[in-house]
């Protein structure tokens, strides 16, 4: 009796993580399959190792770049890289941004070619990249604009007219400079937009 109402209580418990937790688990479950089944296709002889290594020998390879060091100084080109980018995105973006969520003419002369670009794979423009800024770091400073300004400008436009106008009309009301509108109304309110 006292086995057969441990057994049930140890089930209800499982249910309640189960119910509580459904998705990561699921998660965790599928991604460890996937890891078992890539594994197994490669020492089965399946897959040529040649083409494609096991996450085993992976990870293996993985520690061991990170012991011996050999890792960070292409950490670190390439957290430049993605730094550079990125902050040159916000430097244009940003204003951008902000000039086309309060002016409407900045914003209809502005988003038909910025939706264009938008809509178009970043990775295609890769070759002209290439041609234009060569193989360094340049090309891949400009891949890394491409990918991240077009975003910052649409999500801070959206953010700028999402602003509630009350505040603005309010701080007019008090003789507030449209400067201070800006940095104080208008910035933090579209902020969690451009992030």
């Amino acid at each position: 009796s006292r086995a057969l109402e441990s057994k049930l209580d140890l089930a209800q418990q499982l249910e309640k993580v189960w119910d509580a937790h459904r998705t990561a688990i699921t998660r965790i479950v599928a991604v460890f399959a996937f890891l078992g089944i890539w594994e197994y296709a490669v020492r089965s002889g399946s897959v040529n190792p040649l083409f494609l290594s096991s996450p085993i020998l992976v990870f293996e390879r993985l520690i061991e770049v990170f012991d011996n060091g050999s890792i960070w100084p292409h950490i670190a080109a390439s957290g430049h890289v993605a730094a550079v980018g990125v902050g040159i995105a916000v430097a244009i973006g940003v204003p951008l941004g902000i000039m086309m969520g309060r002016s409407r003419v900045v914003r209809d002369t502005l988003e038909p070619g910025i939706m264009a670009k938008y809509s178009a794979p970043t990775v295609a423009f890769l070759p002209l990249m290439m041609l234009w800024f060569g193989i360094g770091a340049c090309s891949k400073i400009v891949l890394v604009f491409l990918g991240a300004v077009f975003v910052i400008i649409i999500n801070t436009e959206a953010g700028v007219a999402n602003v509630d106008r009350k505040l603005v009309e309010t701080a007019r009301s008090f003789c507030a400079r449209e400067h201070d509108i800006l940095l104080k109304i208008i910035a933090p309110a579209a902020l969690p937009f451009s992030i």
